[in-house]
């Protein structure tokens, strides 16, 4: 139990952390604990079409939500960096994985 406090502890860590750095990358002239204010104030809807497609629309209402877009866009293309380098890592494991199954185990 103490070691997954600490685990979540260090993550919430490093995720405050690059996004102070992505803050000064930016050289956005704002803290990290506002921009975390201002982004509980975006507004993201979620709408299921007749076809089972899903639309998403953000709404930035504000000066100060706009503000923090380029943040919120490095953000999302950073996530969808990460995405495909596991999908391509886990393309890549797959058949070490399989052939480890297949081999016989002591």
């Amino acid at each position: 139990m103490v070691s997954t406090h600490l685990c979540i502890c260090f993550i919430a860590y490093k995720v405050y952390k690059e996004l102070e750095r992505m803050i000064r990358a930016l050289e956005m002239i704002m803290s990290a604990d506002k921009v975390l204010a201002i982004a509980k104030t975006i507004t993201t809807l979620r709408i299921r079409l007749p076809n089972e497609s899903i639309y998403t629309e953000t709404l930035y209402t504000t000066p100060q939500q706009e503000a923090i877009k380029p943040i919120l866009d490095a953000l999302e293309l950073a996530l969808l960096m990460l995405s495909a380098q596991r999908t391509c890592f886990s393309d890549a494991i797959k058949p070490l994985l399989d052939a480890h199954e297949l081999a016989p185990h002591e």
